[in-house]
């Protein structure tokens, strides 16, 4: 009796072991699949970068260089230019109202998320 117990727990044992390797592999197809889309999709995009990087001979200068020249060899006090940027009452407004545009003497602000992401002038649409 003892030998027809442990041959129907093993029985149920592996019947439990195939479904777990059938779902597996069937997982695998799927992850497979994934995969060879995502590959293709990443080689796209490597396709597009190298397309876009390919300037030819002409370097590309960093918005951080030009930052750095700006404050480094034209002795641009940024801190300062930080000021007129976001004037005190601009600073205060938008802490209590959040995101949005904001009106300066000399310019709009646009601020989403606290970060002020750009600039306007009476020349400028939103």
């Amino acid at each position: 009796m003892a030998d027809h117990t442990e041959l129907k727990h093993l029985l149920r044992r592996k019947e439990g072991i195939e479904q777990s390797v059938k779902l597996l592999k069937e997982q695998q197809k799927d992850i497979g699949d994934r995969l060879q889309k995502d590959k293709a999709t990443l080689s796209k995009i490597n396709q597009d970068i190298d397309r876009i990087k390919g300037h030819g001979d002409k370097l590309v200068v960093s918005e951080h260089a030009i930052l750095r020249y700006f404050e480094r060899v034209m002795k641009f006090d940024i801190e300062e230019v930080k000021k007129k940027i976001l004037p005190d009452e601009q600073e205060s407004q938008i802490k209590v109202l959040g995101s949005g545009t904001f009106v300066t003497d000399t310019h709009r602000l646009k601020v989403r998320n606290g970060v002020v992401i750009t600039i306007l002038t009476d020349n400028d649409s939103d």
